[in-house]
């Protein structure tokens, strides 16, 4: 140890420790700014100059290193000039805007400013002022002149983040923080950004100008959300929660918070917040009192236990409810002789229960200092981002870090070895391992593990693995997919037996807040509650739609149940529950969190319940006593924690266990074995960091962000060469246009790119000339709402680039353009004979130049060929078409839709779609499709109808539309005439004031559509302000060829009075 004297004090600290060390070491505070005890050393402020006896000059407490006998003086008359110096520089071009600035009332600089700045400034030049900035949705960075270059944002991102998002352009006074040119700022853990920045340069977009610090009251929680069990201050101002900040814990999260933890609260004020008690009541929904609410659902539960038994209900919830919540649901449907209740909707593999209570294995401050860890099936990052922090740090401070994964992902931690395989592959790779470990410690594998072959990575990983110099700190952690996967227990076995050969610790990340809480209470049975549909549900905080492993499955059996009971504190399951109870969330109950080290925190209510919401252990109380069961007497949330898991206990790890009596057993990998598996497609899908609650998947900020983009459907390198596509494709489509057109190039790993179109979405061919390069494929151009594009530059432009070119016909059926058809000037064209033909489904792919002779396709079977005829048909009687036939048919609909649901109710497995997504208005895309036929139903109407009618039919009722409704205040049709040749779709308009004007004909049951709204995500009014302003303002006024003269009159009447309203 060193000793020093620093303001007449002694005290030792390690040798290499700064002045600022000592400092903090003896409780003097130094002024600073660029300091911060968990980054880097930067020495580029200077606030924190100290006189140093037999120094020259002041010198930078934060990095001057301590020496024997050292005397430093931190409040000096040199010390204090030298800091009142650094204070008048660093205000000198600092704008005098404190009383509108977000950072008042805890702002470091404004602080220090009053006691080391001085009264009045001695610079009468021009301050410079610095451009604000776009950082994306989180991230203000408006005020920019603010920033002192103090570059913690710059360390933080380089640092613990692992991605430099911020750096500092120019020198001297020109220096400022930017993102790189045209990025947002888009890490998981951004917004600890916000708390690092000492001055208002960067601030909370979400928070911005809400409420001033001294405002709000602060109130400790803890995280509702993944497995860390983050510690919280939330700050409350009115009844209402208006931001969240961390709660420095070591032992937990540190000082750093995750963007899901900190930005997650705009979802508890959301408009789609159940604020009251409803049931459902002949297929509509209505408001009743918790009284009535309750009644029914004891009711309805005891009659359906009367009639079918208590096997026949089931209860679902999430590991984001509370130890308290579960504890009761499961003691009450237990008391009620109901077995069926599990929180772990994304678990498909049971074997393991009973025999392991799965947890960290170790505290979670361990993982800082671990040297070896090996990470099997986990996307880290988002997964666990501040678990991710940690590992991060370990491999800076020397850890070596392997990873089996079924995806390549990106880290942003340097990794020693990997392994990515599909995921039947994982238990043939951990084989490898296994035996590379046994032959690296010359002892016997494992019985069956003679004949397997390791290769070099796993060879590699097991290197790493080994303790050659004795007690390495190490791990082996298994991550989410693991859970998931469906031979999770043939992992775990292996794993085991890994992490037991070479000495390291084994555990689990675990999924959500309050998994190892809902092990400890059993809330827990060994099987799929939805495999087998059960007459009764009763969900708690769980939306199966979304949370469960086969979703599918999920609201089939949901759909199929006679009593489906909904407590949650949003609405949701509206077209499957009988019974919504609104129900508290985290910050409007008390309640207690079990997080991955087995650590039990409780948390009080930090706001009042909103409306007519309850805590969630008060309505199952209730619903205890009502269905007469005894023991549910409680008056508090303690009580029920105390009962649950013992009074006064927080550590349960000695309650936890990993370690089961399994024997891992060897398997090869699929190319080697000949197995079904081998070359076919393996889906690999994580759970978005901010789709995996009901709180995350619901803040509008954390929705607006990168990771919340639409999923996007990636393939291999190899896939895509034996496609055809090569990376980097690329495929020109217009700005304006349906997100159906999208998919289909991600599918062939192109990537897209908007060329312009014209306030008229005519195309704008010096725009698209300009981006076509190298690497552009193909060019696909719309001929929006029938109205022919001007195709013969367009044609002569790809000729001349040599490139394709595909016509969307979708809106163009019929039609002609320059006495030549619509569909016949590309090399291929595609179209949708739905939107012209009484169908339910059908489209067509054509080519005048180009053979299709390799296009195969086939029916899609007897199912889809009796849908695509009821749905045309149901769709005709429900608007009045038909009704000689609808009256003949009525007892075999009748008969049909019964026995399908009958059908449904029983079935245990979900069945395959009969139609494409499409079909039903949907804009998924799915390949599987691709190869099939059209109905026969369909294609005999492509056969009977007559174009020439459908053409001068819908001319006919478009020209009445124009006639009727031009020269009307705030709207204009969106093309002066219509064209000779033209077929439209539909009649578009364009609004003043669209938002208005839809809801207005939509109450008035006007049957329109908003073509291109939304875009895609990404395709904003920078990229083309046409087409953002098309999106938003274009309505479409149906005109086609079934309609009557009575119904174009009454469309015309209904608009006009919807406009002069």
């Amino acid at each position: 140890m060193v000793e020093i004297e620093l303001d007449g004090k002694k005290v030792e600290v390690a040798p290499g420790s700064m002045v600022m060390d000592a400092a903090n070491k003896l409780g003097t505070y130094i002024p600073h700014f660029c300091y911060h005890k968990k980054l880097s050393i930067a020495a580029n402020c200077r606030m924190c100059l100290v006189e140093v006896e037999k120094a020259p000059k002041p010198m930078p407490a934060c990095a001057t290193p301590v020496s024997p006998g050292m005397v430093v003086r931190s409040h000096s008359d040199k010390a204090v000039a030298a800091q009142k110096s650094v204070m008048e520089f660093l205000l000198i071009n600092h704008p005098l805007d404190c009383p509108i600035c977000d950072q008042g009332g805890e702002c470091q600089l404004q602080d220090l400013a009053v006691g080391y700045g001085k009264g009045e400034s001695r610079y009468n030049e021009e301050k410079r002022v610095v451009t604000p900035k776009e950082a994306g949705p989180l991230i203000s960075m408006e005020e920019m002149s603010r920033c002192i270059q103090c570059t913690r944002c710059v360390r933080f991102g380089q640092e613990v983040a692992g991605v430099m998002e911020f750096g500092m352009l120019g020198r001297g006074e020109h220096s400022e923080i930017t993102t790189f040119v045209g990025k947002t700022v888009d890490s998981e853990v951004s917004g600890n950004m916000i708390d690092l920045c000492p001055v208002g340069a960067l601030t909370s977009k979400p928070f911005r100008y809400s409420a001033r610090p001294w405002e709000l009251q602060r109130r400790k929680s803890v995280s509702p959300h993944d497995s860390l069990g983050t510690n919280l201050i939330v700050q409350v101002k009115g009844g209402k929660v208006m931001r969240v900040l961390p709660l420095e814990n070591e032992n937990i999260n540190e000082c750093w918070l995750s963007d899901k933890d900190r930005f997650s609260y705009e979802a508890l004020d959301n408009a789609d917040r159940l604020i009251n008690p409803m049931i459902k009541q002949g297929g509509e929904w209505i408001e009743t009192d918790w009284k009535t609410a309750l009644e029914y659902v004891a009711h309805g539960i005891r009659n359906i236990r009367h009639e079918h038994g208590a096997d026949s209900i089931a209860a679902v919830a999430t590991a984001h409810s509370t130890v308290e919540e579960l504890y009761l649901l499961n003691k009450a449907m237990r008391g009620f002789g109901v077995n069926a209740i599990d929180f772990r909707l994304r678990q498909s593999d049971f074997a393991l229960d009973g025999a392991v209570t799965p947890w960290l294995g170790m505290p979670i401050a361990e993982l800082s200092n671990l040297k070896r860890a090996f990470v099997i099936g986990s996307f880290l990052r988002k997964d666990h981002p501040l678990v991710a922090t940690r590992l991060r740090q370990a491999v800076k401070g020397g850890a070596k870090l392997s990873i089996l994964h079924g995806s390549d992902e990106d880290n942003l931690i340097p990794t020693a070895n990997k392994i990515i395989a599909a995921p039947t592959d994982w238990l043939a790779a951990l084989s490898e391992i296994v035996s590379a470990v046994a032959a690296s410690k010359e002892t016997a594998a494992p019985a069956g593990f003679e004949n397997v072959q390791a290769g070099g990575a796993a060879k590699a990983i097991a290197a790493s693995l080994v303790a050659i110099d004795g007690d390495v700190a190490g791990a082996v952690l298994l991550g989410n997919s693991v859970l998931h996967h469906p031979e999770a227990s043939k992992i775990h076995a292996a794993a085991q037996w890994i992490a037991n050969a070479t000495g390291a610790k084994f555990g689990y990340f675990v999924e959500a807040a309050n998994t190892v809480g809902g092990h400890l209470v059993g809330a827990t049975s060994n099987t799929d509650l939805f495999s087998v549909p059960k007459k009764a549900y009763v969900l708690l905080n769980a939306e199966p739609e979304l949370d469960a492993a086969n979703p599918q499955q999920a609201l089939a059996a949901l759909k199929g149940a006679e009593m489906v009971v909904a407590m949650s504190p949003f609405k949701h399951g509206m077209d499957y529950a009988d019974v919504l109870l609104p129900i508290s969330p985290f910050s409007e109950t008390a309640g207690t969190f079990v997080n991955c080290e087995g650590r039990a925190q409780s948390f009080n209510g930090t706001v009042k319940p909103l409306g007519e919401t309850r805590p969630a252990w008060k309505v199952l109380r209730v619903i205890g006593n009502l269905l007469g069961l005894q023991g549910f007497e409680y008056e508090t949330a303690e009580s029920i924690r105390d009962e649950a898991l013992g009074k006064g206990v927080l550590d349960h790890s000695d309650k936890l266990n990993n370690i089961a009596k399994l024997s891992p057993s060897a398997a090869s990998r699929s190319e080697e074995s000949g197995s079904q598996g081998s070359g076919a497609l393996q889906r690999i899908a994580d759970v978005p960091i901010y789709f995996a609650d009901a709180i995350a998947r619901r803040s509008e900020p954390l929705l607006r962000t990168a990771d919340a983009n639409a999923p996007l459907v990636r393939l291999p390198s190899q896939l895509a060469e034996q496609l055809g596509v090569k990376a980097g494709d690329t495929v020109l489509v217009p700005a304006y246009h349906s997100p159906s057109m999208i998919p289909p190039v991600l599918w062939r790993e192109a990537a897209p790119v908007f060329y312009r179109v014209g306030p008229d979405a005519r195309v704008d061919l010096d725009d698209l000339a300009a981006k076509i390069d190298a690497r552009t494929r193909a060019v696909m151009v719309t001929h929006y709402f029938g109205f022919a594009q001007d195709m013969a530059p367009i044609r002569a432009l790809c000729d001349a680039r040599g490139i394709a070119l595909v016509e969307d016909c979708a809106h163009a059926f019929i039609g002609e353009h320059a006495g030549q058809p619509l569909g016949s000037w590309g090399d291929y064209a595609i179209a949708s004979s739905m939107k012209f033909f009484p169908i339910y489904e059908g489209g067509a792919l054509v080519s005048k130049t180009r053979s299709l002779d390799k296009v195969r396709v086939h029916s899609a079977g007897a199912g889809f060929e009796a849908k695509a005829l009821l749905n045309s048909l149901e769709r005709g009687f429900a608007y009045g078409r038909l009704p000689g036939v609808q009256a003949a048919l009525w007892l075999p609909l009748r008969a049909k839709s019964a026995l399908w649901g009958m059908l449904k109710r029983g079935r245990k497995t979900p069945a395959k779609s009969l139609a494409p997504d499409s079909s039903d208005s949907s804009f998924n895309f799915d390949p599987r499709w691709l190869d099939k036929r059209s109905s026969l139903f369909a294609r005999s109407m492509l056969t009977l109808a007559s174009p020439a009618r459908i053409q001068a039919l819908r001319r006919s009722h478009y020209e009445r539309l124009d006639a009727a409704l031009r020269g009307l205040p705030g709207i204009r049709p969106l093309h002066a005439q219509l064209p000779d040749g033209a077929c439209p779709w539909v009649f578009p308009l364009l609004a003043d004031d669209p938002e208005t004007l839809f809801a207005r004909l939509k109450a008035a049951g006007v049957p329109l559509t908003r073509f291109g709204h939304p875009l895609w995500q990404g395709m904003d009014a920078d990229t083309c302000p046409n087409a953002a302003m098309l999106s938003r303002r274009v309505l479409s006024l149906p005109c086609h060829q079934e309609l009557r003269e009575s119904e174009v009159d009454w469309l015309v009447q209904a608009v006009r009075k919807a406009v002069l309203a």
